[in-house]
């Protein structure tokens, strides 16, 4: 367990990299869970919690049919039986990482992949570190290509905040994706200057947005007054807004591409956020998650 001041925060590198729990010990004895708590019980890697944070490497969200082509490969990944026949949120958050260094407030951990063999031919690392303070929780990652080739890539980090109907987020956005029946975003659609500053608020009919030239800025404003400030620096410019219904989360997720980007790049589509890694290069985002 991570503690500075009265925040609390676990971490389970053995379960995909997660921040396993995110809270604020009160006075009285009791809790209140910034993030959906995991608990202790081992899951099903494909059939994870709705709960806690985990990265999102070497991709996020959908690859539409769980194929695409770049860098000269034509890839089929294995769909997710969550969404068949499409592939979802890379693979880096069901596998173990290693720890690398803990103190009382920070670790670091790593998840190492050899593409040899696997439906996903390159080789790569991500890195992450935590770290906890008074009044709130970083998180630091880095993907870096460890192959011989350039690599698509893409990143962020998928929080599942405790939330309630009727609790709303707020924040800024140039461009809105449209999607198909599947989820799979088809263009991008420019929003109008008095349209860029969103609210949207958790309900029984559920909310999954997708946005683009975000600010890296998002208020989660609770009906009981709390507020949680997202923070993401600029690799991290597109937003997934997910907020089923009354299922008891909101999910703001930072990522440095829109859903099914490899394959709209491969289209032409400007604008997707897929990135190129060279042999060695690496790209590194900040997440930050304060209380206010």
């Amino acid at each position: 367990m991570l503690a500075a001041g009265d925040l609390r925060a676990t971490v389970a590198p053995e379960q995909g990299g997660r921040v396993a729990g995110f809270w604020r010990d009160n006075s009285d004895g009791s809790r209140s869970h910034i993030l959906v708590p995991m608990g202790s019980v081992r899951f099903d890697p494909l059939a994870w919690p709705k709960a806690g944070l985990y990265p999102l490497a070497p991709w996020s969200n959908r690859i539409a049919n769980a194929r695409f082509s770049a860098a000269g490969r034509a890839v089929a990944l294995t769909p997710h039986p969550a969404c068949p026949p499409h592939a979802l949120h890379g693979f880096s958050h069901t596998l173990p990482w290693s720890l690398e260094k803990r103190g009382a407030t920070s670790l670091s951990m790593r998840f190492s992949h050899d593409g040899a063999g696997h439906e996903w031919p390159w080789s790569f690392e991500v890195e992450q570190s935590v770290r906890l303070d008074a009044v709130g929780l970083t998180l630091e990652m880095s993907i870096v290509n460890r192959s011989r080739e350039p690599m698509p890539a893409g990143f962020g980090a998928h929080p599942f905040f405790a939330a309630s109907a009727g609790d709303e987020a707020a924040f800024s956005a140039g461009a809105l994706w449209d999607v198909d029946d599947a989820g799979c975003a088809i263009a991008k659609r420019g929003l109008t200057a008095g349209d860029r500053r969103l609210r949207i608020a958790s309900g029984s009919e559920g909310i999954t947005a997708h946005f683009s030239e975000w600010d890296g800025i998002a208020a989660l404003n609770r009906r009981d007054g709390s507020r949680i400030l997202l923070q993401a620096s600029p690799e991290l410019r597109h937003l997934v807004v997910h907020a089923p219904g009354s299922a008891g989360y909101f999910c703001l997720e930072p990522v440095s591409h829109v859903v099914d980007a490899f394959n709209l790049t491969a289209r032409g589509q400007t604008g997707a956020g897929t990135i190129l890694l060279e042999p060695d290069e690496r790209r590194s985002a900040v997440v930050r998650i304060s209380l206010l």
